[in-house]
């Protein structure tokens, strides 16, 4: 398990490898919640607009459409629900 930084900014693409394989998640704050996309290392899209939800397998509903191993997930060890724009820098949640 991989954590995956998350910046201090509304707006920012992180390169990422998962199971040997390069990519660069595309990730945005649109003032209610996180979203990310998904590019291979050319930059072309694979997957947009998956939203950061806590606890659950981001890629799960896609995994049968695309031809990518593993599973991202933004977890939150609290009740809450959601995950505010500070919640990665701060600590209250985690990108694996």
């Amino acid at each position: 398990m991989n954590s995956i930084s998350m910046y201090d900014a509304n707006d920012f693409v992180e390169n990422v490898t998962i199971e040997n394989v390069k990519y660069k998640l595309h990730f945005g704050w649109n003032g209610s919640f996180w979203s990310m996309d998904i590019r291979d290392s050319e930059g072309t899209n694979i997957l947009n607009n998956i939203v950061l939800v806590p606890n659950f397998p981001l890629l799960l509903q896609y995994q049968r459409h695309i031809d990518i191993k593993g599973q991202i997930l933004a977890i939150r060890n609290d009740d809450i629900q959601t995950i505010g724009r500070d919640d990665f820098t701060s600590g209250k949640a985690t990108l694996i």
